[in-house]
């Protein structure tokens, strides 16, 4: 079985001016193969013997032949594995969207996307208190490395979290089948309560929702602080603004009004030294929420069921929700079922996932009633056939414990 890692690398000086070059090139990779096959894409679309797009090898054909021009000498300073598992990356990203899973690729923002690139996998080993990294040399790392695990290490990456670098790989490990009982679980996720989880034993427990928190409020607070003297010192280093016409995002025509800078942003250095303290509460606010659904989908884990039934939900459409999009989000409901499917997957555990059409909440847990007219504020589930008073969310997840396909 494939079992993934991450470790933080304490990087000197040059090594991490080396990696703030790689992920750069990354980017720039991929956002030239995007570019080129847009405009392949406008052009197919008037000339049907256009094939439409340029693959991921033909294009690294081409990079290896830029970095013999004197334009791009530079590209020579960095391993041909960043650049050429960058456009790999967007070869599929543009396969999604041919296959109707994605919308068209995007370009890779410098401010917004995390930093990040690809590391060959047979330039990558284990060293004594850290790891061997190709046109980095030795490394140290904040924990030691699996020293022998089967075969080499796979799916290399270096990325960069707002404070530390981090390696994640993954590697062939054997696992120890695991005893189970013949209990089922249903995991009801909610916005009132993270999870609420019931078995098929009549157990149940509910996890509390973090961001109601005093220390995620807190953290909010101080990030809500810090936006604004940043926005104050944006404001402040402007001298006017410049109006021109221009359409809006349906192509209407707009008059549209750009800022005058008195000078670059980039220049301003109480400016980034703001934005960095953004990004850092950013982080502290992610690290919270990981390290707690993390607790929570481990502990659901060892309790060492036979099978974890939840829902498939449809997150894209319940965002639409501007009074519970911001929730929604602060929930990372994906990451928990994510985070539980792989933890399932060590002990031999079955993950069941319900379609989206399964009336979990509406259906009655005792005598299987459906009550259509339940609506979003109806938090207690009164059902009008046997008289059960329960929970909302308690009712969903015993329903789903007793799922059957």
């Amino acid at each position: 079985m494939l079992i993934s890692k991450k470790i933080r690398l304490i990087l000197t000086p040059e090594q991490e001016h080396y990696a703030w070059c790689a992920a750069g090139t990354a980017r720039w990779a991929y956002n030239q193969y995007i570019a080129r096959n847009r405009q392949m894409y406008t052009e197919h679309k008037q000339d049907s013997s256009n094939p439409g797009h340029i693959t991921a090898f033909s294009f690294n054909k081409e990079i290896t032949q830029l970095k013999k021009t004197e334009e791009f000498l530079w590209l020579r300073d960095i391993a041909a594995e960043v650049t050429r598992t960058a456009v790999i990356n967007g070869g599929k990203a543009y396969q999604l969207f041919f296959e109707g899973k994605a919308k068209f690729p995007k370009f890779h923002s410098k401010k917004k996307t995390r930093p990040s690139f690809a590391v060959q996998k047979k330039s990558f080993g284990y060293v004594k208190h850290g790891c061997k990294i190709e046109n980095m040399g030795i490394v140290k790392t904040a924990e030691p490395l699996p020293k022998r695990p089967k075969g080499t290490y796979k799916n290399v990456t270096i990325s960069y979290d707002n404070k530390y670098w981090y390696v994640s790989f993954s590697y062939e490990a054997d696992i120890k089948p695991v005893e189970l009982t013949e209990t089922s679980i249903g995991i009801d996720l909610g916005i009132k309560v993270l999870a609420m989880v019931s078995d098929s034993n009549g157990n149940y427990r509910k996890y509390k929702n973090i961001n109601k928190t005093l220390t995620v409020r807190k953290v909010k607070k101080r990030l809500k602080r810090q936006q604004r003297a940043l926005s104050r010192k944006q404001k402040a280093n402007t001298t006017g603004y410049l109006e021109k016409q221009g359409t809006d995002k349906k192509g209407k025509p707009c008059v549209r009004r750009y800022p005058v800078w008195n000078k670059p942003l980039r220049e301003c250095k109480n400016f980034h030294k703001n934005n960095i303290k953004i990004q850092r509460l950013h982080r502290r606010l992610r690290c919270i929420r990981n390290n707690y659904i993390h607790q929570v989908t481990t502990e659901i884990v060892k309790t060492k069921p036979s099978r974890i039934v939840i829902e498939d939900l449809n997150v894209q459409a319940m965002m639409r929700n501007k009074h519970l999009s911001d929730a929604i989000q602060e929930q990372k409901w994906y990451s928990f079922r994510q985070y539980i499917t792989y933890k399932a997957s060590k002990f031999g555990i079955k993950v069941v996932v319900v379609p989206r059409t399964y009336p979990s909440s509406k259906t009655c847990s005792c005598c299987g009633n459906v009550k259509r007219d339940l609506k979003l504020k109806d938090r207690i589930y009164q059902c009008p056939n046997c008289g059960l008073t329960i929970d909302r969310d308690l009712n969903a997840a015993i329903n789903l414990a007793k799922y059957q396909k």
